[in-house]
């Protein structure tokens, strides 16, 4: 729950912030699973054109949820940008400069005026600010944002050399799935998830389920895990399976325990891919960054953390912010 407040506001309090992220994630989640999942898998199936009804009722229900998540991904994210502004974060600018560089990729991509390269040198330059705004508001996220930087600068660099010269993108590509595979391992640490049985059943069941996708159908799950994904499938289908088993089982853990909205970031990460897919999956990514790095309470321990901790306004200074909101 929000902490108590001295100043008045929706967005201050996070009143408004916690159902903001809550329907991003649930139409972004829709969004994978209808769209990027659904209509695609659907089209491998025999006589599909029985279940024309049912594959295209899908498909509009995809295609409604990517559309609320665009409305969510305006909402949310700018109410905890505005929340980190009003109560005069010490990484506030480093945010808004990364807000910035996303918004300069959003127009630039589809206008075609500047060279391929520019668009993709400005997502990776605002997922790359976003992420050290979120490290230096608390440490326990370091592995998981340097991953991120990791995945995604290594499928950027191979996108942005491609503007320029064919290349063979193997060794960014296996650097890309290297640091999404550790990522998960590192989530339930960063975000300190308590298990219980139901949620390592939970994960137990997607880890198998994921196994026996992949088992019955190799080439369409392959293709089906780059274009919702973005790996490439080079390792085993195995080690895949574990690691969506894991961020499912970290997902209901958190869920399970109170902590709502820090399950709904971690929805954002996984639906946002880790390739330079669209516009739309980096803005997942930025926002799932932004909003760790403005609703998450620093440790009261590190240099990084004592340092925004020393920079709040005290209850007799002249001018006093809000205080920072836990929200769970």
């Amino acid at each position: 729950m929000a902490a108590t407040h001295t100043s008045p506001g929706v967005v201050r309090d996070g009143g408004l912030l916690r159902p903001a992220v809550w329907v991003l994630a649930a139409a972004a989640v829709a969004e994978l699973l209808l769209l990027r999942t659904f209509s695609r898998t659907a089209m491998h199936i025999p006589d599909v054109e029985s279940l024309q009804f049912v594959y295209s009722a899908g498909t509009d229900l995809g295609r409604f949820a990517y559309f609320v998540a665009i409305a969510a991904l305006v909402l949310a994210p700018g109410m905890a940008l505005w929340l980190t502004w009003s109560r005069r974060d010490p990484v506030r600018a480093l945010l808004v400069v990364g807000v910035v560089a996303y918004l300069a990729a959003v127009i630039l991509t589809p206008l075609h005026v500047v060279p391929d390269g520019i668009p993709i040198a400005f997502s990776f330059g605002a997922v790359f600010l976003v992420a050290v705004g979120t490290v230096v508001r608390d440490l326990r996220f370091a592995a998981i944002a340097g991953l991120v930087v990791l995945a995604f600068g290594a499928t950027s660099l191979w996108n942005f050399a491609q503007t320029m010269a064919p290349t063979d993108g193997t060794w960014f590509g296996l650097a890309a799935e290297l640091a999404t595979i550790a990522f998960a391992a590192a989530v339930p640490f960063a975000f300190r998830a308590q298990f219980d049985r139901v949620s390592l059943a939970v994960g137990v069941l997607v880890t198998l389920a994921v196994i026996g996708y992949f088992s019955g159908n190799p080439s369409t799950s392959g293709i089906l895990l780059l274009w919702s994904g973005g790996l490439g499938g080079v390792l085993p289908g195995t080690v895949y399976a574990v690691a969506i088993g894991g961020l499912g089982a970290t997902v209901t853990a958190l869920s399970r325990s109170g902590r709502g909205v820090q399950a709904a970031v971690l929805l954002l990460f996984i639906c946002s891919g880790t390739t330079l897919q669209n516009t739309y999956q980096t803005g997942l990514l930025v926002s799932a960054l932004l909003l760790i790095a403005s609703i998450e309470e620093p440790l009261a321990h590190g240099r990084f953390a004592s340092a925004v901790e020393s920079r709040r306004p005290r209850p007799n200074d002249a001018v006093t912010a809000a205080p920072i909101p836990v929200l769970k």
